[in-house]
């Protein structure tokens, strides 16, 4: 049975994600913040549930050796987990919120990787994929930190790849407008549509086709694929 590393699994693409490995008879690993949304998942003799508190560097190696103790091999890693919030314009959450996106975006999944390197090393294939942003090329200037952090995590992808080779492959999925959340307003939707090639959402199937292509082609690391659309082009 091949198991599957999922982070950041309490909603949207995450839950989705492991929803999807479930169904395909993965023994999967999920990680996150909260636990109501995956304890809600039918009860699944595959599903190994972390909740964690916050995604410091302390509880990625307590989770991560834990994992590592029950599991001999790891096939896929998908590290999915991300903080999106603002600059802040009050300069006490300046440094706070900016600790948090590096600890989630860059800090965890390195310390993730590092320390789950012996089990996916006896796997006959396995993949690091790390879910990054179309913004690490174009950064938005109201998201600096958020961007930049998520350029960390690409830059890492690079290094991952180089480090782990040949045997392990290490790439990322550069995702644009995937699925709306449902406070986005119909204006703000229009607004981020009208930026695409293709004017209409990807939904979370894109980034899982994705997914499939790069763990099926076996000649394909660190490299980025953008599942945007087409935005990207006309930022």
């Amino acid at each position: 049975m091949k198991v599957v590393v999922v982070t950041g699994t309490s909603r949207r693409l995450g839950k989705f994600l492991v929803e999807h490995f479930l169904k395909m008879n993965y023994q999967v690993i999920s990680i996150s913040r909260n636990k109501e949304a995956i304890s809600q998942l039918h009860i699944n003799s595959h599903l190994d549930h972390y909740q964690v508190d916050g995604y410091f560097p302390e509880t990625a190696k307590e989770v991560a050796y834990d994992i590592l103790e029950k599991y001999d091999s790891i096939d896929l890693i998908v590290h999915n987990a991300s903080k999106f919030i603002s600059d802040d314009k009050d300069i006490d959450n300046y440094a706070s919120n900016y600790q948090e996106m590096i600890n989630v975006h860059m800090i965890f999944p390195s310390l993730l990787n590092s320390i789950l390197y012996p089990a996916l090393k006896e796997a006959p294939e396995p993949n690091i994929i790390q879910i990054t942003d179309i913004y690490v090329d174009n950064p938005n200037e109201n998201f600096s930190l958020y961007c930049s952090t998520k350029s960390g995590l690409e830059s890492l992808t690079k290094s991952f790849a180089k480090k782990f080779a040949p045997h392990i492959r290490v790439n990322s999925i550069q995702p644009g407008p995937i699925k709306f959340l449902s406070t986005h307003n119909e204006s703000e939707k229009e607004s981020v549509l009208n930026e695409a090639l293709i004017k209409r959402e990807g939904g979370f199937d894109s980034i899982l086709k994705t997914i499939n292509f790069i763990t099926e082609n076996n000649y394909i690391t660190g490299s980025s694929v953008k599942v945007d659309g087409g935005r990207s082009l006309n930022r």
